[in-house]
């Protein structure tokens, strides 16, 4: 009896051990830190295939953006405190077709919870936001109406640089991207030139923009800021604040033909020119 006393009083001990052992591993466990995986890094999508359009080309005022551009980001969040810009105006830039971070230093991270707004083009100094605003005119409001598009429009990066765009993002939780689909808040001016006899011509890429649209009249000491349009071989353009009435001077041969418009937000008004055509 006394073997049987000894030989529980082992298994005893055994299991005692055991169990010491498996509570020992198991604290071990609780006291390791826990990886915390980190959330996934935004990917940007502008327009289809990461190529957004504005309103340059020579047949429906749309053209792809170029190597270089950029965009502003804001990433806002909504929680107990409010609603508030967790990711405040970050400059995406299009490099290899693909959207990037102006400044691979920075990370942006995705969620689905965030709602997403972009604009083009980027601004350092920005005016300020509407965080609580869902619409993206109504969020970027203070931008669009402190907005000025440039006063000589003649070059092709002046033209799109007044070309203020906004967009809501579309969040993907799959990809953890956002896509976005900028629409125009300034208004379009097209101008093209007829012959006298009302024909309109087709080719105006002798047109130099800068010396076709000026005001004669003006003290040349101080000159006086006038609407210069881009011309891209076919039409002019230029881009202009809705609701504000505008004047245009075209000049030839001496003689200052006047003009005037009143642009829409996202929508085109026409001019008609009539010159000499040598």
């Amino acid at each position: 009896m006394k073997q049987n006393v000894m030989r529980m009083i082992h298994q005893t001990h055994y299991i005692l051990l055991a169990l010491a052992a498996l509570f020992m591993a198991a604290c071990s466990q609780e006291e390791e830190p826990q990886e915390v995986k980190a959330p996934p890094i935004l990917k940007v999508l502008v327009g289809k295939d990461a190529a957004s359009e504005t309103r340059a080309t020579v047949s429906s005022y749309t053209t792809t953006f170029s190597e270089g551009d950029k965009i502003g980001i804001f990433a806002v969040k909504e929680d107990a405190s409010g609603r508030y810009a967790l990711y405040m105006n970050v400059p995406y830039v299009l490099n290899n077709n693909e959207w990037k971070l102006a400044d691979p230093d920075t990370k942006v991270y995705f969620s689905e919870k965030y709602t997403y707004f972009a604009y083009y083009p980027y601004q350092e100094i920005f005016d300020g936001i509407d965080s609580y605003q869902s619409d993206p005119d109504e969020f970027f409001s203070q931008e669009i109406d402190n907005w000025a598009p440039l006063e000589d429009q003649s070059t092709l990066s002046n033209y799109n640089a007044s070309d203020l765009m906004v967009s809501l993002g579309d969040v993907n939780r799959a990809n953890a991207s956002v896509s976005f689909m900028l629409h125009h808040t300034m208004g379009l001016v097209e101008i093209s030139l007829s012959d006298p006899q009302k024909v309109q011509i087709d080719d105006i890429s002798s047109f130099d923009s800068s010396e076709y649209f000026f005001l004669a009249e003006q003290n040349m000491e101080a000159p006086v800021p006038v609407p210069v349009p881009y011309n891209n071989g076919n039409t002019f353009f230029y881009i202009a604040k809705p609701g504000q009435e505008i004047t245009f001077y075209f000049n030839e041969n001496q003689q200052t033909v006047i003009q005037y418009c009143t642009p829409v937000t996202n929508g085109v008004k026409f001019l008609d020119f009539t010159v000499n055509q040598n």
